[in-house]
């Protein structure tokens, strides 16, 4: 059965849920990104601009019959005007982030198990899955982060500005980076710190995102690791609690 599963130090989001009876973990979460960011601003500027004939509509039932009816009607376009001004600063300032967030963000599933690792994101047609001993040999499976290569083309496309202000959008592709797992033969302790990926067999982009939300997946992806490996058991700890001088009289003396 599926727990969160809760450390100190773990984010808050994205959450990762832990079956401890078969050791599975899964990650799953509605990821922004700098493109969902865009897309954001781009429908709350479609929503500002249909917020005028609303603002028509609204002012044109409020005000009251006035003679002569030129009045009237100068009065609801002095109203829509004011109100459509307001609305539209509202809705081009608040609506990006929520509709980035909530409608146009993409759903990533990760899912680590003693065996396997697999993931599903908007970068593949297909779920990607990972063997972690194929062919009875041990693969080593670390995440990490890099720059994110297509936000950086798409900012190196945009028209140079001169000005003194940045331009909506340039802080997600300018903090956006490529989450990706590591993967080399061997044992996962043969990674070592900054040169972890010297060797490596294969590295597989996950997906794209804000630099935050990359180094908390990185660190829920180890924890799912560390659960959910296999623990092999030594055989130093035998000895523990066995009588020696029973042992001894067995054997034939300590010598």
């Amino acid at each position: 059965m599926y727990e969160r599963f809760i450390r100190p130090g773990m984010p808050a989001w994205p959450s990762m849920m832990f079956d401890d009876e078969n050791k599975q973990a899964v990650i799953s979460a509605r990821i922004p990104s700098w493109e969902t960011a865009n897309r954001g601003r781009l429908a709350s500027g479609v929503f500002a601009l249909a917020f005028a004939p609303v603002a028509f509509l609204a002012v044109e039932i409020l005000v009251p019959p006035i003679e002569p009816p030129i009045t009237r009607w100068a009065l609801v376009g002095f109203g829509t005007l004011i109100a459509s001004m307001v609305g539209f600063r509202v809705l081009k300032s608040s609506l990006p982030k929520p509709l980035s967030r909530i409608v146009f963000a993409r759903r990533l599933k990760i899912y680590v198990a003693s065996d396997v690792v697999a993931f599903r994101s908007w970068f593949y047609d297909e779920g990607i899955r990972m063997d972690r001993f194929p062919g009875g040999e041990p693969l080593a499976i670390r995440p990490s982060i890099a720059d994110d290569p297509e936000a950086a083309e798409y900012k190196a496309s945009l028209p140079r500005d001169d000005g003194k202000e940045k331009k909506p959008g340039i802080h997600e592709l300018e903090t956006s980076k490529t989450l990706q797992l590591v993967l080399r033969s061997g044992p996962a302790d043969r990674f070592d710190g900054e040169n972890d990926c010297q060797g490596s067999v294969r590295t597989i982009p996950v997906a794209s995102m804000n630099k935050e939300t990359a180094e908390n997946l990185v660190g829920l992806i180890n924890v799912a690791l560390e659960v959910t490996t296999p623990t092999l058991r030594s055989t130093s700890r035998d000895a523990v609690g066995l009588d020696l001088d029973r042992v001894a009289d067995t054997r034939g003396g300590l010598g």
